[in-house]
């Protein structure tokens, strides 16, 4: 028996309906779902947090404890700090150019 699994990464960000729906789809097809995500992340555009609700109503929930996706280690720092509520992630930004200030215009021509 061939046997399949669907990782939602973004668990965070899924709306709670279209996730339910996918899950119940993958499920009914033989298909292992597994959900994984970032719980401080912001929530989905539309009815979502059940992510967050999974993570909060468990005694232990796993969690990553490496950050992979950026090239240089002081960005890495900069985001777990921002993630926890740490504003100094944003000196870090600062002080490596990250923050640009300015109107609308300076800004979209500074992307």
């Amino acid at each position: 028996m061939l046997e399949q699994s669907q990782v939602d990464q973004g668990a965070g960000l899924t709306p709670q309906r279209q996730g339910r729906e996918s899950g119940e789809q993958h499920q009914a097809g033989g298909a292992k779902v597994l959900l994984a995500g970032d719980w401080a992340q912001l929530s989905a555009v539309e009815a979502g947090g059940a992510f967050s609700m999974l993570v909060r109503d468990r005694d232990i929930a796993p969690e990553l404890t490496d950050v992979r996706r950026f090239r240089n280690d002081w960005e890495k720092a900069a985001s777990v700090r921002l993630r926890i509520g740490d504003t100094r992630g944003l000196d870090d930004y600062e002080r490596h150019g990250r923050i640009v200030d300015g109107d609308r215009d300076e800004v979209l021509a500074a992307l």
